[in-house]
């Protein structure tokens, strides 16, 4: 939760945080407490308003931005979810996806939705649902299916707003883009009733009222990061550095589709002008560290992990292929597992780390490289957010990498700053950011990485 001061320039005023619990209850599912959500989310309202001394009256507005692909089902009479949020990084929806490939249905969920048959998305976790699970026709006739901005609408108005925008309707794999409206074939060919799917409007609109403050704005967390960036312009490119990774280019009201390594997608609509994005999906981004402090317990600081990572001059020739959720773009690999590769005895922990760092960035590279392929634009700057960009040393391998300038964002949160500067559409200053300019060329080791993710790849058929 974020407070702007909003009265000459944007500041950011405070900013408090409540981890929700990550539910497992298979390998490789991964669910959330939506209940446990909304009320963290209206503690956090409360908190931040009494802590800064205000009142409900002195707050303009609030603008909401969300994972994008996570869903969830409730029963609209009772307000009760059927189910957990299913997250973005489930898997449970693997081998639907599998099937459906298998039977043909790629090439019309991509010329509909812009996106791959993958179970990042929502769709397939919704067929798992329905495929193990009979509603009533009673129950079908009251069901509400959404992503969380429409659960968190639905909650703060008092369930009277069930809406959401085209940036996160246009990850659902069920609704598409072109037309801008739910598809009943794709309902059918995931066996979902699109008419549970909430109303779809522009990013910037009525949303309602959360104890008389107006809801005005709904962005999705990526497509909000590019807004924020102030990427407006077609070709500019922004990459949100967290758990997972999306890089993001603007291509402006162009509507082609991009080819499969690259997703097509709604970034923001207003006043019913839509503006179009190309984006590659990092499934596993700095999670790769996480697993390696929480689950392996390698280090127990991020900046002691740096430290040991920088300090060697070579990787040792230990690769690591960033597969933990399977690999994102550009392989599209679901299946693939995490490893280490070229581990001798003389392997340490620093090389095992470094190997983490550079893997980060090397698929951030791969996915430029695919980028600049599809929409034939040379990209010269990043500019980026997220938690690493505090890590001076990673950004500058990630420039020596990508050979790209690396800009770094005003605002570390900046889908926050981006779902309200729709609202408010004040331009923003480019020149004063901190940049890193590339140092070193890097491209052997890049490329060795490369080779082994191909070979691993092939291995895999």
């Amino acid at each position: 939760m974020i407070l702007f001061d909003t009265q000459n320039k944007v500041n950011l005023i405070s900013r408090k945080d409540l981890k929700h619990t990550q539910f497992y209850p298979r390998e490789g599912w991964v669910e959330h407490d939506p209940k446990e959500i909304i009320e963290n989310t209206e503690t956090l309202l409360k908190d931040i308003i009494e802590e800064n001394d205000l009142s409900n009256k002195d707050i303009l507005s609030i603008s909401i931005t969300n994972q994008r692909e996570s869903v969830l089902l409730w029963d609209k009479r009772t307000g009760k979810p059927y189910t957990n949020v299913f997250v973005w990084q489930c898997n449970r929806g693997v081998e639907i996806c599998d099937e459906l490939t298998q039977a043909g249905y790629g090439p019309v969920v991509k010329e509909k939705t812009g996106l791959r048959i993958d179970p990042y998305f929502s769709a397939s976790k919704l067929k798992w649902y329905f495929d193990n699970h009979n509603l009533t026709d009673e129950q079908l006739e009251h069901l509400a299916i959404g992503t969380i901005d429409s659960w968190l609408l639905w909650n703060l108005t008092d369930e009277q707003v069930f809406l959401t925008d085209l940036s996160n309707a246009s990850r659902t794999l069920l609704f598409n883009i072109f037309n801008k409206e739910w598809d009943e074939e794709l309902g059918n060919i995931f066996n979902v009733p699109v008419n549970a799917f909430p109303q779809v409007v522009d990013s910037v609109s009525n949303f309602g009222n959360y104890n008389s403050i107006p809801i005005v704005s709904v962005l999705a967390d990526s497509q909000a990061s590019l807004y924020g960036h102030g990427c407006h312009d077609y070709g500019e490119v922004k990459a949100t550095l967290g758990t997972g990774s999306s890089i993001m280019m603007n291509i402006g009201s162009s509507t082609f589709n991009s080819d499969e390594s690259i997703l097509t997608t709604i970034a923001w609509e207003l006043e019913d002008e839509p503006v179009f994005a190309l984006e590659g999906i990092i499934k596993s981004y700095s999670d790769n560290l996480n697993w390696l402090e929480q689950e392996i317990e390698l280090f127990s600081d991020i900046v002691e992990a740096s430290n040991e990572a920088f300090r060697l001059e070579t990787n040792g020739s230990v690769y690591y292929i960033p597969a933990l959720e399977g690999l994102g773009a550009p392989f599209w690999a679901p299946q693939a597992q995490a490893m280490f590769k070229g581990m001798t005895r003389d392997t340490n922990k620093s090389h095992l780390l470094r190997a983490v760092f550079e893997a980060m960035a090397f698929q951030t590279r791969a996915v430029l490289e695919e980028l600049e392929s599809v929409s034939n634009v040379s990209i010269k700057s990043i500019y980026v957010d997220g938690g690493p960009i505090n890590n001076k040393d990673f950004m500058q391998l990630i420039a020596d990498v990508t050979q790209k300038e690396i800009v770094i964002g005003q605002f570390e949160e900046t889908s926050a700053f981006g779902t309200l500067n729709i609202f408010l559409k004040r331009s923003i200053s480019k020149d004063a950011q901190l940049k890193y300019t590339p140092q070193q060329v890097l491209d052997e080791i890049y490329e060795q990485w490369f080779d082994h993710i191909q070979i691993y790849l092939e291995e895999l058929k």
